[in-house]
């Protein structure tokens, strides 16, 4: 399936992208992708399989240049009504509302579509910029866990725990405010 808005196109992983994802795993990613960090083409074709068959990977591509500027992905849990989200945009791309128009329709599908009752989204509190964007789709914060989980080492070798933010929205909650454009 394919998904639009006036700027974007969401649409499932296509390999001639690999040059473009190459840009955005290869640049400084937040901590919690710290593992998809990647320093050559080959590192990523490793990766190409696992998103071209996962049926939640969708890529971010402005329809302007058909360049991919990010990619949404995430996991249903084992009840198939609740669902886990992840984004991630290029560095460059940032701070002009595609990762709000993207998500926004995303979320669109997954509620409207996939029939998904409840999304979430962890996010580290020096994350900033996802916590806004939280924020501005009306996710609803519902607990900060202290020292949650370990992405990075310190200078002797011991684990990094960093505090993280769960934000969740419900179907119900999102159909409120939605409208398509």
């Amino acid at each position: 399936m394919i998904l639009e808005t006036e700027r974007l196109i969401l649409c499932r992983y296509n390999r001639r992208y690999i040059n473009d994802e190459f840009e955005i795993l290869s640049g400084k990613l937040p901590s919690c992708f710290s593992d998809l960090k990647i320093h050559n083409v080959e590192d990523l074709t490793k990766l190409i399989e696992n998103k071209i068959n996962d049926e939640f990977f969708y890529i971010i591509v402005l329809k302007s240049n058909n360049k991919m500027i990010g990619e949404l992905f995430g996991a249903l849990e084992e009840d198939l009504e609740t669902f886990s989200l992840c984004w991630l945009l290029n560095k460059n791309y940032e701070g002009k509302g595609y990762a709000f128009e993207a998500v926004n329709l995303y979320f669109n599908y997954l509620f409207n579509y996939r029939n998904i009752r409840r999304i979430y989204a962890y996010v580290e509190t020096d994350n900033v910029k996802s916590q806004n964007l939280c924020k501005r789709i009306n996710m609803r914060l519902e607990g900060v866990f202290k020292e949650f989980i370990s992405f990075k080492k310190d200078n002797f070798g011991r684990k990094i725990y960093e505090d993280t933010m769960e934000f969740a929205l419900l179907k119900s909650e999102f159909n409120t405010f939605y409208t398509e454009k």
